[in-house]
């Protein structure tokens, strides 16, 4: 009896704890609140997005190596599997995820790659753009502070999967919709590629045709 009686104390003193008002006031439950609930707005708003397109700019930096020259174009993205990337600098490079495979052509090199993903999972970036992924559930949410663009915030994520090729993910976003402005992804060895991206204007679903990407005559098929 004793026993039991020590049990039904211990879960009524739960309850009563976990019922108590001062512990809303609590620093690191309210920061916690905090951190899951802007996680999810952002998945809601790209989830609810269906079909937009935005100005993109992408870099990579390193300490080593300097930076390269950035990369720009409109970026499509059709939720939920289908994504494009028509680059104006260098003109002519596409980016395409049909759904099943990706398409990169490369006017400079004259090589147009197509490659599927490597499983079913579409990665982080591809995944939030189209609105297929659970951060909290790659992710372990280390850091929310305020950005040096008034009414932005940055998330910063580091992978639970040790295998993924970058420590962690910057994510700066608009307090008030919830869009992001920039990715910045880190490897392990300081490198960084940073995504930057306009105000998402929502656009009518692009036809098939934009996401089949046909080999340019003199161009080398890489499979």
């Amino acid at each position: 009896m004793r026993a039991a009686r020590r049990g039904l104390l211990f879960v009524a003193a739960l309850a009563a704890a976990w019922a108590t008002p001062a512990e809303d006031t609590d620093p690191r439950l309210v920061r916690a609140r905090a951190l899951v609930d802007a996680v999810r707005r952002i998945e809601s708003f790209y989830r609810e997005a269906g079909s937009f397109r935005c100005g993109f700019e992408e870099v990579y930096a390193s300490d080593t190596f300097g930076q390269d020259v950035p990369r720009r174009g409109v970026l499509h993205v059709e939720a939920p599997r289908r994504l494009l990337v028509d680059y104006s600098e260098p003109e002519g490079d596409r980016v395409v995820y049909d759904g099943e495979l990706w398409s990169i052509l490369s006017v400079e090199d004259r090589e147009l790659e197509r490659f599927p993903p490597p499983s079913d999972d579409p990665g982080p970036l591809l995944g939030l753009l189209t609105g297929r992924v659970d951060l909290l559930a790659l992710f372990t949410v280390t850091g929310h502070d305020a950005a040096a663009v008034p009414g932005r915030r940055i998330l910063e994520l580091v992978p639970r999967d040790a295998t993924q090729e970058f420590d962690r993910l910057l994510l700066e976003y608009e307090e008030k919709s919830a869009a992001i402005r920039r990715i910045e992804a880190v490897d392990p060895l300081g490198g960084r590629v940073v995504y930057r991206f306009g105000v998402p204007e929502f656009e009518t679903p692009l036809p098939d045709e934009r996401y089949q990407v046909e080999l340019p005559a003199g161009y080398v098929l890489i499979e």
